[in-house]
Formats: structure tokens, C-alpha cells, sequence
């Protein structure tokens, strides 16, 4: 939850904070995970235009996806703060296990988790247009769309998940995109 978040950047970064999302559960259902999930916010400067980033991993033991919708919600809530810079980006691993892209469109209503179509609401992007596949492997359940970049003032470009490449249970996710 709180370990492992990282933004690297080729630019200059700065203004980073580390947002600690409302206790839910732990794995373990009974216990509440020790410091709880997080997001990682930083800002970046990109050809003199600011750009603010998120870096999450969300809620896993929610079987409605209530709890991630309620993370999402914050997350939003910062980046609509009124000293934040209009360009943002926010990605990561939402935990979004409901969603098996074999079956189902991840990324619309009805079968997409309220994380995603609250944000998608909320006038936010999905960065990776048109991408409808797994990100994880789904070890002895299915393939799962599980990690996702939106962004907000951003035209995005292209997307896609790099499945030949697995250094975890999840692939790297890349998005492609313009700033105005």
C-alpha cells in the first residue's frame, strides 16, 4: 500500500507529498493495514508547464469496489485543489480484480469499477485509448485489468501494456500522450 510508490522523471520534480488514503481493511479483513494505502503526488515541470502526478496502489480486499471508489474520490479531491496545476496525470495500480477484459470493457459503464467511471466522470482521460486488456495475470483466477494512467488536460495518444515484460505479478503499462 505505502511501500513501493515512485514518480521518476527526467524533469525537474518537486512540491512531492505523500497522500494516506482512509483506512478500509487489511488482507487479512480483520486488521487495518499498518500507515494504511497511499498515493504519491509530485509535480513536474514539462516545457515550462507544470504537471502535477500520482502515483497509487489501491485498495485490494474490496469485493465491491466501494473502498477503491472511495480512495479514487480523494485522490480527485487533491488534484482539485486550487493551487494545483491544470495538466495532471495519475496512474497506477487501482486493483480494479473485477474486471476481466476477456468478458467484459473494463473502461465503461456498466461492468467498469466505480473508480473508473466516477474518474472518467470526474473529466479525466483514460491515457491508454482503446486498450482493453490484462495487466496482470490473475495467478488462479483470470486476466485482469488491473493498473491504469489517466489524465486530466492531456490528449492522449496511445496506450498499451508491455506483456512481454514481467518483473512482478503485473506488466509495465505505457501511455502516450500530449500536453497542450
Amino acid at each position: 500500500g505505502e511501500h513501493g510508490l515512485a514518480i521518476l522523471s527526467r524533469y525537474p520534480i518537486g512540491n512531492v507529498t505523500l497522500l494516506r488514503h482512509t483506512p478500509l481493511h487489511s488482507f487479512w479483513d480483520e486488521d487495518e493495514h499498518y500507515g494504511g494505502r497511499a498515493t504519491l503526488a509530485a509535480e513536474v515541470v514539462v516545457a515550462g508547464q507544470r504537471v502535477q502526478i500520482y502515483a497509487s496502489h489501491l485498495c485490494t480486499r474490496d469485493w465491491t469496489g466501494s473502498g477503491r471508489a472511495k480512495q479514487g474520490a480523494e485522490v480527485r479531491s487533491h488534484a482539485a485543489g486550487a493551487d494545483r496545476p491544470a495538466l495532471q496525470i495519475w496512474g497506477g495500480d487501482f486493483n480494479t480484480f473485477l474486471c476481466n477484459p476477456q468478458i467484459m470493457v473494463c473502461n465503461q459503464a456498466p461492468l467498469a469499477e466505480p473508480v473508473i467511471t466516477d474518474t472518467l466522470a470526474d473529466g479525466w482521460t483514460d491515457l491508454m485509448p482503446g486498450f482493453n486488456s490484462w495487466t496482470q495475470l490473475g495467478v488462479g483466477v483470470f486476466p485482469q485489468r488491473l493498473d491504469w494512467i489517466f489524465g486530466k488536460g492531456i490528449t492522449p495518444l496511445s496506450g498499451k501494456a508491455m506483456q512481454s515484460v514481467q518483473v512482478a505479478d503485473h506488466v509495465p503499462v505505457v501511455a502516450f500522450a500530449q500536453l497542450p
